[in-house]
């Protein structure tokens, strides 16, 4: 087997328990995206809590971490990882869950073809109203692409790329009863021409 690679003299120094906790105690990039981009009226005042460093009143939004009191919060502001943060969030939006799954080839789930083509498919074909810096107000989630107006992204959906996959998350149409009493060679039903013509 051998020793645990932080148990090495050079390693010794160096803090591994912070860097874990760092890593695994922030909030994810997408909500604090979504957090940052809230309008100013629907942001509620920090709440006293014992238990959080400060009473809970010194926080970083971008960072997702509480401060003991003001200086030691106004120091985070300064360092480069903070800054790195904050230049992140000011771009473009980080990848959530349906991005992964769908960039897997995962999809959309599939609760039937009724639900798939009400469900998603009005959902990404509505534009987004947020306006953010560098993206057009008029998406496609399944795409992938941001259009300046709506004549742009219409054009968009009427093209050959965008159909293909739409059908690949569709999946085959559904087959009514007439398609199975054809195939099945029933044929079409004949109550009469007076029927048939109508």
């Amino acid at each position: 087997m051998g020793r645990c690679p932080t148990r090495k003299v050079k390693k010794r120094r160096l803090s591994h328990k912070t860097a874990r906790r760092d890593k695994f105690e922030v909030k994810g990039d997408d909500l604090v995206y979504t957090e940052l981009r809230k309008p100013e009226t629907e942001i509620k005042p920090l709440q006293l809590d014992e238990d959080l460093p400060g009473m809970g009143q010194f926080y970083c939004l971008h960072c997702d971490r509480y401060f003991s009191n003001a200086s030691v919060r106004n120091d985070h502001f300064k360092t480069k990882k903070h800054k790195k943060r904050v230049n992140m969030m000011m771009g473009q939006a980080p990848h959530s869950q349906l991005d992964a799954d769908l960039a897997g080839g995962m999809g959309m789930p599939d609760n039937g073809p009724k639900l798939m083509s009400n469900l998603v498919f009005t959902e990404l074909r509505k534009p987004e109203t947020e306006d953010l810096p560098g993206m057009g107000q008029f998406n496609c989630l399944l795409c992938h692409r941001n259009f300046s107006n709506a004549s742009v992204m219409d054009y968009h959906f009427k093209t050959k790329k965008h159909k293909k996959r739409v059908k690949k998350i569709e999946g085959p149409a559904p087959h009514s009863q007439l398609d199975a009493d054809l195939a099945g060679g029933m044929g079409m039903p004949d109550n009469g021409p007076k029927l048939m013509s109508a």
